[in-house]
């Protein structure tokens, strides 16, 4: 077994310093003339019972989660709601303070261990989960377009978002129909350029066409929109419940177009935690209805608590209980040659 290489060393330690110089840029942004007394005094007024509801708001959310993979995976098997959920928290904390996704990856792997499933079978459930919240954005623009004019500096890019968004879905859609095809398609490649690979590239790429299928059946259909739906609404109103505990009445459309941008805003690269980044990307988001930038700060600085520590504090327990797994998949990730992953 060998350790990872000097080159993927080198690409790590290239994305940490990237991601690091973006947060530090953003925080200098989201700090540059704020009146940090007034956001003290914002933070004061904090109302504990609704600041203690948006935390079990967060909560809800991860469940949501859970519920909606657990349902997706039920056409073939399903697993436990706690064996979905522990995996989720790991993977969600994961994608928190590594880059590239590596949660999508750890939360298939460790699900995939516990259940005797193919890894690639369970990441295909995942790229149907970013369809739905990718679906779930156009529906948000759509609404928020309808309700606001966006500034200019806001509106070309959520215009380009929703048009991306159009293209992608149809896609897919002929993608699940022509599956097959497609199949032969990415064989025919293999075998003219990596003869040698084909079988083991195949075999994965397969399992994760066929886990696209899950929602030819109408009941696994029903439920998993029904649970991004479901999803969705948390997500949101666990915005509007910050935003009331600190005693912001705004309307009622910008808790989802914060949901929205914070959605875009991810892609970013930053450091571990994504700090600097969501702070500037709220701050941003709440200039467009003129909320005071240290008012914004300090609304960024609680939501970013209210969002990210339940991530962390379940993912740290349940990584704790998942730690043979885990140490199991980073060392898998470490070697070089076949791709362990796609058994």
């Amino acid at each position: 077994m060998t350790s990872s290489t000097p080159a993927s060393q080198s690409a790590g330690r290239w994305q940490f310093w990237l991601g690091l110089g973006f947060s530090l840029l953003f925080l200098w942004l989201a700090l540059r003339e704020v009146n940090l007394p007034e956001t003290l005094r914002l933070l004061q007024r904090l109302n504990g019972w609704l600041l203690c509801a948006a935390f079990f708001n967060s909560l809800l959310s991860i469940a949501a989660r859970a519920l909606r993979w657990q349902e997706l995976l039920a056409a073939r098997q399903r697993p436990a709601f706690g064996r979905a959920f522990s995996a989720l928290a790991v993977g969600l904390m994961a994608n928190t303070f590594f880059p590239a996704r590596l949660g999508d990856f750890a939360r298939a792997y460790l699900l995939g261990e516990a259940q005797a499933e193919s890894k690639a079978y369970l990441l295909g459930s995942i790229v149907l989960e970013k369809l739905a919240d990718l679906l779930f954005l156009l529906f948000s623009l759509l609404i928020l377009f309808s309700q606001i004019n966006f500034p200019a500096w806001l509106a070309a890019p959520a215009q380009a978002t929703a048009a991306l968004i159009l293209v992608i879905l149809p896609l897919f859609a002929l993608l699940l129909w022509q599956k097959n095809a497609f199949l032969r398609a990415i064989q025919a490649v293999l075998a003219r350029f990596l003869p040698a690979w084909q079988p083991t590239l195949t075999r994965p790429v397969q399992r994760l066409l066929n886990a696209l299928e899950a929602i030819r059946h109408p009941r696994v259909l029903l439920s998993f929109w029904g649970g991004s739906f479901l999803v969705w609404a948390v997500s949101v109103f666990t915005n509007a419940l910050t935003l009331w505990a600190l005693g912001m009445r705004l309307p009622w459309w910008v808790s989802i177009f914060l949901l929205a941008i914070l959605q875009v805003g991810v892609l970013v690269p930053s450091s571990p935690g994504r700090v600097g980044v969501f702070q500037y990307i709220v701050i941003l988001g709440l200039s467009v209805v003129a909320v005071p930038k240290d008012q914004a700060l300090g609304y960024s600085l609680v939501l970013y608590l209210v969002v990210y520590l339940p991530v962390v504090g379940l993912g740290l327990i349940y990584l704790w209980r998942e730690k043979a797994a885990w140490r199991k998949m980073t060392l898998l990730f470490q070697q070089t040659g076949k791709d362990k992953f796609s058994r």
